[in-house]
């Protein structure tokens, strides 16, 4: 004949912090949410993005030539004469 099964007693609760841990884990629901609704918030921004950008190429060509003119202006050397400044006006 087999003893008995007895099932252990469950560890006792501590004095310091009477109230037991909650057995759930994971992230809470909003915090879930949140992020989710902020990947596709973000998401949606990129697209917005790649959108703009695919339908104004030009424009954004026609600036990024501007602003380089004017850095590669301020820097040429005092020496240089008017003649090759209008070439590389010009070329821009």
């Amino acid at each position: 004949m087999e003893p008995p099964r007895v099932e252990p007693a469950p560890p006792p609760t501590s004095p310091f912090n009477p109230q037991p841990r909650p057995a759930a884990g994971g992230c809470p629901k909003p915090l879930i949410f949140g992020c989710l609704g902020l990947l596709v918030l973000v998401g949606i921004g990129f697209l917005g993005f790649f959108f703009y950008v695919g339908t104004h190429v030009g424009q954004l060509l026609q600036f990024s030539l501007r602003q380089s003119e004017t850095a590669v202006t301020q820097q040429l050397p005092p020496d240089v004469t008017q003649e090759d400044r209008q070439r590389l006006h010009q070329a821009f």
